[in-house]
């Protein structure tokens, strides 16, 4: 993910990856998403799950429940660009 936003080569290799998996009736997932600019290249290419940095540390099952609670959702999706 590191290189996406600034090597074309990269996204466009992304971009084939999620349509591969498309065509075979699967659903993706990108870990390591840090950047804004990260976020919304996996969004234009139709990524289906996003996971990083960007939205937050690890956290363990408790903390992401306490998470929650606390009103923190908005924080998973602060863009508002992840599929509905």
């Amino acid at each position: 993910m590191s290189h996406i936003a600034a090597d074309p080569g990269a996204e466009s290799a992304v971009a084939s990856m999620i349509e591969l998996a498309r065509s075979m009736g699967m659903a993706v997932v990108a870990e390591g998403v840090v950047t804004q600019d990260q976020l919304a290249i996996l969004r234009r290419h139709g990524c289906d799950h996003i996971q990083g940095w960007l939205f937050s540390c690890p956290l363990e099952a408790d903390a992401l429940s306490d998470f929650l609670v606390a009103g923190h959702s908005e924080d998973i999706d602060p863009l508002h660009m992840l599929r509905h």
